[in-house]
């Protein structure tokens, strides 16, 4: 007997993966992502069928929103890096590490929870042979590149690595304080501001093009009976994006106002990412192996935004310009030992296990906002003011998560009973920790208010902020913080999954296959924010009167939940010949919140300008899902296929804004029940059949959906009073329309030329 392992790495392997797979999926591969030239995960994944991927970053699949996906790492839960979006960032992971990507459409027990898709990042782990490879590519882009105005400011040192050498770092002196004046502490408050940078300016430079270098390695060696295989990979990208001259005119509606605003905006922006891989797989014998894999995955990203023009922050406003500094820096660590054992004696009964810990971290230190209105005389002269309720501000967000993911998976063959049919049980083990804590700090004037020649530094120069001496100055300034402010907006976070399944894949005969199964999953969740005793000011402990802070108890929250959920999957293929398929598919799932959404906190995004508030009465989404398809292969590569989908999802997670809120706030809630129907098409064809065309080939994938959700009772008769014709249906929140991929590519092997 001969035991070999198939290359998963061409596009022949990838269609042999697809025509074999009991539910519907697509993908691509090392060698599909080589010819198309894609630097990350991200990229390529916008090559694959109804896959779309939005800010370079989130993957929607079939126009579903990133809520509804799942991405793994080798089939282990990896932490996102975003505590506004319920997924993973795919722009982490660069392409030279990649062997394929997988994209799951229907759902099937063995794999982790979703709705509408699940992507498996897999990377290279064993080279049958010695392989080394270099690439690097640039690219240009007219607005963006070798621009002498590219707008930026002062950064660290290190940026060009994807960290802060510290020039953003909160300080000592003032993390965990509270920074409230007194005429006792007026000296302590002055120094320590004076410890802050006085980096406020923004200023331009000549941006470089945009590059990517990557470099990897693997080889075998024979050891003993065994064979051990290594491989490493390092990669690094630099990209600049820039644009000015963006005009938004936004309108406010509050119960009292409408305000406007038209702001010219110009933004620059320049992101570091580098990934390093090392891989060890040791295979002990033909039917043992076991591996290890470390990955390291590190970005920073450092933004300036400049808008000037008319706002209104009450009505009859005026010309205003507001700067933002900000940086981003996020990083993936992760190990991961697995393992996968047959016993031939027992009809290959088959073992795969592995242990997987990722931590990850998203650091946004010191990020500046700055606003002040100004007016020109008529004689041109400048002067500039500073807004009482607008002042300048710092913010620093530091998130850290630790996702610990142990799974067994086994397969006991019934070669005896049905030629090929198998039965398959196992369980996964999955813990979350997260921490995220936010510091603000507001730069206040004191009595009264301060001179300002326009210029950002000179506002905050040593000499105007507050100490014993100038404390009764009018125009002095300090830093205010509160540390009960910054515990509300801080949060622990624990989540703990369980869940077990088993099933049956069962060839009826060359002509039917059914697999179906059952999933158990138990899910436990735990939210709150970091208020303490401490926290509060001794006026607040012990003043009875002081409404707002009588106790800890109004500002102690907390979100939980605790589900339990069976999750049953059935999928029918029928082979109408060797190379076309049909299949039916139906599972149910659920949809969880994401850890900050359940937080019945109130966070502010700077950069939108919009707040958020959790929700602690939030609740899964139950999905139920049908799935038809239709597939055709050609030659190796080739492909034809036609699929149809409907979903009803179960009190969809939605964001919403009540129309009684003074600004503009959104809180999430669950929706009414949403109904989604959707076809989806794909080929990919070599022009082979024309001799004029033999060196083409052509890919071409369109996905259309249509999504309605009824409007609730309450918010359909509000809205009924101000317009009649008002709609009593709405598309889902976060559903697209459409999305549509297509290439053209030509090979010429004899010059080594694609």
């Amino acid at each position: 007997r001969v035991v070999a392992r198939a290359s998963q790495r061409t596009e022949a392997a990838l269609q042999v993966m697809q025509r074999k797979s009991a539910t519907v999926l697509d993908g691509i591969t090392t060698e599909q992502i080589s010819k198309l030239g894609d630097s990350d995960a991200a990229g390529a994944l916008k090559r694959v069928t109804g896959v779309s991927v939005l800010d370079g970053k989130y993957v929607f699949v079939r126009g579903l929103s990133e809520r509804y996906m799942k991405v793994t790492l080798n089939s282990a839960e990896i932490p996102g890096l975003d505590p506004d979006v319920n997924t993973v960032q795919m722009d982490l992971f660069p392409s030279n590490i990649i062997e394929n990507m997988v994209v799951y459409k229907t759902f099937s027990p063995e794999m982790t929870t979703f709705t509408g898709g699940h992507v498996d990042i897999i990377t290279k782990d064993f080279p049958e042979e010695a392989s080394l490879s270099f690439s690097t590519t640039f690219g240009y882009n007219p607005q963006s590149n070798l621009n002498s105005n590219f707008i930026t400011y002062k950064t660290g040192k290190y940026d060009w690595l994807g960290f802060d050498d510290g020039t953003r770092d909160i300080l000592n002196p003032v993390r965990g304080k509270e920074w409230e004046i007194f005429i006792t502490n007026a000296d302590t408050i002055g120094m320590s501001a004076r410890a802050f940078n006085k980096n406020w300016n923004t200023k331009t430079k000549r941006s470089f093009l945009n590059q990517s270098y990557s470099i990897s390695y693997g080889n075998s060696y024979r050891i003993g009976k065994g064979k051990l295989g290594i491989i490493g990979a390092l990669s690094y990208k630099k990209d600049y994006l820039y644009f000015n001259n963006y005009s938004g005119i936004i309108e406010q509606f509050s119960k009292n106002a409408s305000l406007s605003t038209d702001l010219k905006e110009e933004y620059g922006n320049e992101e570091v990412i580098w990934s390093a891989l090392g891989g060890v797989t040791y295979k002990i014998n033909a039917y043992n192996k076991v591996g290890v894999t470390l990955i390291r995955n590190q970005s920073g990203a450092s933004g300036t935004r400049s808008k000037v023009g008319y706002r209104e922050i009450y009505p009859g406003g005026s010309q205003a310009r507001e700067t933002s500094l900000e940086y981003v820096q996020r990083s993936i660590s992760s190990v991961q030992l697995k393992g996968k054992h047959v016993i031939p004696q027992w009809n290959n009964f088959q073992i795969e296990w592995f242990g997987s810990s990722a931590y990850s971290v998203q650091n946004e230190p010191d990020m500046r906002f700055w606003y002040n209105t100004f007016s020109v005389s008529e004689e041109g002269d400048t002067s500039y003011n500073m807004i009482p309720n607008t002042q300048p501000l710092r913010y620093y967000r530091f998130m850290n998560e630790q996702d610990i993911h142990t799974s067994i998976h086994v397969t006991v063959p019934l070669d005896r009973i049905v030629e090929k049919a198998n039965f398959k049980f196992g369980g996964d083990l999955i813990s979350k920790d997260r921490l995220s804590q936010e510091y603000q700090y507001t730069l206040k004037t004191n009595f009264g208010s301060a001179n300002f020649n326009g210029d950002p530094e000179e506002y905050v120069s040593d000499d105007r902020l507050v100490n014993a001496d100038n404390l009764f100055d009018g125009g002095s300034i300090y830093y205010s913080s509160r540390l009960l402010t910054n515990d509300v907006y801080s949060y622990a976070a624990q989540e703990f999954t369980s869940s077990a399944f088993f099933m049956v894949d069962l060839p009826v005969s060359k002509y039917f296959r059914v697999v179906g199964g059952v999933k158990y999953e138990y899910n436990d969740v735990y939210v709150e924010n970091l208020v303490k005793a401490d926290s509060l000011t001794w006026q607040e402990r012990y003043n009875p009167d002081w409404n707002t802070y009588t106790s800890i108890k109004n500002k102690y929250l907390n979100g939980e939940y605790t589900t339990r959920d069976w999750l049953p999957s059935l999928n029918l293929t029928f082979f109408l010949s060797d190379r076309t398929n049909l299949r039916l598919n139906y599972w149910k799932s659920i949809s969880k919140p994401a850890l900050r959404e359940i937080a019945p906190l109130y966070f502010y995004d700077f950069l939108r300008g919009i707040s958020f508030t959790g929700n602690a009465d939030l609740e899964r989404s139950i999905n139920f899902n049908y799935d038809v398809r239709l597939e055709h292969f050609f030659n190796a590569g080739e492909m034809v296929s036609l699929s149809g989908f409907y979903k009803v999802l179960q009190n969809p997670i939605e964001i919403y804004a009540p129309a009684e809120t003074e600004n503009i706030e959104y809180i999430y809630r669950n929706g009414r029940n949403a109904n989604i129907f959707g076809v989806e098409t794909e080929i990919r064809k070599a022009l082979d059949f024309i001799s004029y065309t033999s060196r083409f080939q052509i890919g071409f994938n369109l996905t259309l959906v249509y999504s309605q959700i009824d409007e609730e009772a309450d918010r359909l008769e509000e809205a009924l009073r101000i317009n009649p014709d008002f709609p009593t249906s709405r598309p889902m929140f976060g559903q697209a329309p459409y999305t549509l991929n297509s290439y053209l590519m030509y090979a010429y092997p004899e010059w080594g030329l694609e």
